[in-house]
C-alpha cells in the first residue's frame, strides 16, 4: 500500500473517530480501518488491569463470523504470548518467525509473522492491537507506524471517551432487567424468577403465528415502538389477546420491546459495518427523532438510501427475532412446562 494511501485511510479513521460512541465501537473501527490497508488479519484485545488479562473484542477475518461476532474469543493473561508481552511491557513487538518464539499462541491457523502493538493511555494499558501473517518476515516499518499511529488516535477516545457509552450503559441495564423478567439467560436460578404461567402463554402465542403474521405484527409494533401500548394499534393481536388479563398484555409487551432492544444490540451494534442500521432503528423506532427525513439528514443520507437502509434493517431485524424466539420455544419451552 501507498504511503498517501495509509495517509487516507488514517484520515478516515480520525474522522470515523468522531461518530464512534464508545470504547468497543473504537476497537472495531480499528479493525476496519486495517482491513482497508490489504491486511487479513487484525485482532484487538481489551486490556482488564485488576485481572492483568487481555480478551478479543474486535476482529476481522477468519474470526468473524457473518453477525459480526468474535468466533471463540480468547483470554490471555499479560505475558503471555506475543500479545500478553506487549501489555505487559508496554512496547510494540515484531516477530518474523514465530517458530523461534516460545511465547506463540496458535489462534487459528499457525502464522509466521505476528506484530502486537499496545494501545496506552495516561501510562496504563488498555488493550493491544495484533495482526498475524503466514509469510515469515511479512511485517515491516510502515506497518508498524500504521499500528502505532491508529493506537495512538484510538487511546484518547477508550481511556477517556468523549462520548459516555450512553447505550451499552442503558443496554446492560436491559439486560439485567430481561434476563430477570424473561429468563434472556436460561439456568435454573434466573426461571424461579419467571412468571411460569405468562412465559408459557407468550410461547404459546408466537408459535401460533406464520412468519408472514409475524413480520407484519412487527413491523407495525415497531411503528408504535415508542407509544405506551403498541399491541392496541395491531387489530389482529389484540384480538387474539382479548381473552388475557392486563397483566399479561403488560408483560407481553414489555417482553417484545426488551428482546427488540436487546436483538438490535446483539446483531448491529459490534461493527461499524452495522453500526448505521443500529442508528436507523434506534432513532426511526426506539427514540425516535422528529421524523424520517430527521434520521436520513443525521447520517448525511438520501431519503431514498435511508428508505432502503431502513427496510433492510427491520427485515434483518424481524428475522433474527423469529429466530431466536422459535429456538427459545424448543430449549425453553419444555424446562418450563
Amino acid at each position: 500500500m501507498e504511503t498517501s494511501d495509509i495517509y487516507s485511510v488514517l484520515k478516515d479513521f480520525s474522522s470515523g473517530l468522531q461518530s464512534a460512541p464508545s470504547p468497543s465501537q473504537v476497537m472495531w473501527l480499528i479493525c476496519n480501518t486495517v482491513e482497508k490497508t490489504g491486511l487479513n488479519d487484525c485482532v484487538v484485545y481489551n486490556a482488564d488491569i485488576e485481572s492483568e488479562e487481555l480478551t478479543q473484542v474486535a476482529a476481522i477475518g477468519a474470526k468473524v463470523n457473518e453477525l459480526q461476532q468474535i468466533i471463540d474469543p480468547i483470554v490471555l493473561k499479560f505475558g503471555q504470548s506475543i500479545v500478553g508481552n506487549a501489555a505487559l511491557l508496554k512496547r510494540e513487538i515484531i516477530v518474523d518467525n514465530t517458530a523461534l518464539t516460545p511465547n506463540y499462541v496458535v489462534d487459528g491457523d499457525i502464522c509466521a509473522s505476528e506484530l502486537s502493538v499496545p494501545i496506552i493511555y495516561d501510562n496504563t494499558i488498555l488493550g493491544v492491537i495484533d495482526s498475524e501473517h503466514k509469510e515469515p518476515n511479512f511485517y515491516k516499518q510502515h506497518h508498524l507506524l500504521l499500528f502505532k499511529t491508529l493506537a495512538a488516535l484510538a487511546a484518547p477516545w477508550i481511556g477517556n471517551p468523549k462520548i459516555p457509552d450512553l447505550y451499552l450503559t442503558r443496554r446492560k441495564t436491559d439486560r439485567q432487567q430481561a434476563s430477570i423478567k424473561y429468563g434472556l439467560h436460561f439456568d435454573n436460578s434466573q426461571l424461579k424468577q419467571v412468571t411460569i404461567d405468562y412465559m408459557q402463554e407468550s410461547f404459546r402465542l408466537f408459535a401460533s403465528l406464520s412468519h408472514d403474521e409475524f413480520e407484519e405484527i412487527m413491523k407495525v409494533f415497531l411503528k408504535h415502538y415508542s407509544k405506551p401500548y403498541p399491541f392496541k394499534h395491531i387489530s389482529v393481536l389484540d384480538k387474539m389477546l382479548a381473552k388475557h388479563n392486563e397483566d399479561f398484555k403488560r408483560f407481553l409487551c414489555d417482553r417484545v420491546k426488551d428482546l427488540v432492544k436487546l436483538s438490535m444490540d446483539d446483531i448491529f451494534l459490534p461493527s461499524p459495518k452495522t453500526q448505521r442500521y443500529h442508528f436507523i432503528i434506534e432513532h426511526t423506532y426506539i427514540n425516535p427523532l422528529n421524523d424520517h427525513q430527521a434520521v436520513a439528514d443525521e447520517l448525511g443520507m438520501s431519503y431514498s438510501t435511508f428508505a432502503r437502509h431502513l427496510a433492510k434493517a427491520r427485515a434483518e431485524l424481524i428475522d433474527f427475532l423469529w429466530a431466536k424466539l422459535h429456538k427459545d420455544m424448543k430449549t425453553v419451552a419444555p424446562i418450563i412446562e
